[in-house]
């Protein structure tokens, strides 16, 4: 399937800055740009991207998205889902939609860094059974998927071009590849244990080690230092720990610190944040997330997705099913999983099958994600 972006709604008001396209990724977007609703080369803090795909439980979003009367029907859709018990992972959610999986390598491509929840990094990123490596979140990683290589063979190259434009206009640091972002408040030993995660041993394609870090409490940077040798991360845990506590509470991470932190001492412009959703949302209590680059599907919805999924073997798939209602988690914290209205909607792209949208939302006043916002 052929790339083929178009922009439906933009709110101008609320945009800061609009990084420019490269003619190469204007080839599947024309009058594309990167959008950004704060400036983090005036407020030299790290602009933080929220990134997730959720999708309808059980009916298609088929409604127009831009009403004749210009209200957008994204508020209106029940039940945003971002996972599900028993088949966790976005995979599942994103069930191979093109758009997503483009716009996610892009954004690991063109940022500085990846901020990811240990939980989501020990159950994704750790290496398995059968000896293989755990995921990094890098755009390469991304872009080799057998349905985005159909959709653009020169997809990486596309990237490269746009990140260079983006180091010229000064909002990429020098780096090839994202730095990855752990956060864990208390540093506790797990099984298996975050140290042993990929993005803290793997090589990236140049053969340089993965820039990697973990945000932690001054009490979780002791607890991980102290079994680092196990990890043979002895010789560099000092570079990896980013140890953020207020003074009267070494066991917290005090985030409001954080992207001036990610700015100064690190040269990270832009972060992607790709989740778990409990990290992400502190994250927004603490005010720091700028705005979420969300993909919202349009069809199927997920019961059918996970009905049709060819990958999912037949008994998994019959216990999900029979138990669906039970099983599936909404993103919003509202009695009905729609997204509230005090999230308020910048910009929306969509495909040209018209089976997904990427939504872009302003988030710098939201604190939860019932709707509560700052102000």
């Amino acid at each position: 399937m052929r790339l083929e972006h178009s922009r439906i709604f933009r709110d101008e008001s609320r945009i800061e800055v609009k990084i420019p396209f490269t003619n190469g990724m204007k080839e599947f977007f024309k009058e594309g740009d990167f959008p950004l609703v704060s400036d983090p080369l005036k407020t030299r803090k790290t602009a933080i991207i929220g990134m997730f795909i959720l999708r309808p439980a059980n009916d298609t979003w088929s409604e127009p998205i831009v009403r004749y009367d210009g209200s957008l029907s994204i508020y209106d859709v029940k039940h945003w889902i971002y996972n599900i018990d028993g088949l966790s992972g976005g995979g599942i959610i994103a069930n191979s939609n093109v758009m997503d999986g483009y716009r996610l390598a892009m954004q690991y491509a063109v940022t500085d860094a990846v901020i990811i929840g240990s939980s989501t990094i020990i159950k994704d990123g750790t290496p398995k059974e059968d000896g293989s490596p755990g995921y990094v979140w890098l755009p390469q990683y991304c872009a080799d998927w057998p349905h985005l290589k159909a959709a653009d063979p020169d997809m990486k190259t596309r990237f490269r071009e746009q990140r260079k434009l983006m180091q010229e206009l000064g909002y990429a640091s020098k780096r090839d590849y994202p730095a990855q972002i752990a956060v864990t408040r208390s540093g506790n030993k797990t099984e298996p244990d975050l140290l042993s995660a990929s993005i803290f041993h793997e090589k990236l394609p140049d053969g340089s080690p993965v820039e990697a870090y973990i945000v932690t409490s001054k009490t979780g940077a002791e607890k991980i230092r102290e079994r680092a040798a196990d990890y043979k991360l002895k010789h560099r845990i000092d570079d990896i720990l980013i140890p953020l506590s207020p003074d009267d509470n070494p066991e917290e991470i005090y985030l409001p610190q954080l992207p001036g932190i990610l700015f100064k001492d690190y040269n990270i412009i832009l972060a992607n944040h790709d989740g778990g959703k409990k990290v992400l949302e502190a994250f927004c209590c603490a005010g720091i997330i700028d705005q979420f680059n969300f993909t919202f599907g349009r069809k199927p919805s997920l019961y059918d997705a996970v009905k049709n999924n060819p990958d999912i073997d037949n008994d998994t798939r019959n216990s999900i099913l029979q138990n669906f209602q039970s099983r599936i988690i909404d993103f919003f914290d509202t009695e009905s999983g729609r997204m509230p209205l005090s999230f308020p909607v910048v910009e929306i792209i969509v495909d040209e099958p018209d089976e997904a949208a990427v939504v872009v939302l302003d988030t710098r006043r939201i604190r939860s994600f019932k709707g509560a916002v700052n102000g």
